[in-house]
């Protein structure tokens, strides 16, 4: 069997995913990022990577929909930290080809950041 490692996060968690639980976990209205996916054993999975310019908990509860399990989170300190971690994420964790997103992340509304990883 061969030893791989894993990419970490950087986030939070894994915590309940359910609005009660984002509530009581994601306080402040500001910047940050998530990661949505399921427990397998003691193990998360990443299925999405997101992140919020401006009101993390709000954004997260956007896919309480969707069938995920647990989340991940954590506070940025700016839009450009969010979105450079979001895509380090995006990356790390296989894109579009493994994760649920449907395209790469998009850069904040009025601004040309350009990914660290993939220069887009």
């Amino acid at each position: 069997m061969q030893n791989t490692i894993s990419p970490q996060t950087g986030l939070e968690g894994p915590f309940l995913f359910n609005a009660n639980t984002i509530s009581a976990v994601v306080t402040s209205k500001a910047p940050g990022n998530y990661a949505l996916g399921r427990m397998k054993g003691d193990i998360f999975e990443v299925s999405y990577v997101g992140r919020s310019d401006i009101d993390l908990g709000n954004r997260i509860k956007d896919h309480l929909f969707k069938p995920y399990t647990h989340f991940k989170a954590s506070y940025a300190s700016s839009s450009k930290t969010a979105y450079e971690k979001e895509c380090k994420n995006f990356h790390d964790f296989g894109g579009t080809r493994l994760l649920d997103n449907e395209i790469h992340p998009d850069r904040p509304v009025g601004t040309h950041y350009r990914c660290p990883v993939c220069h887009q």
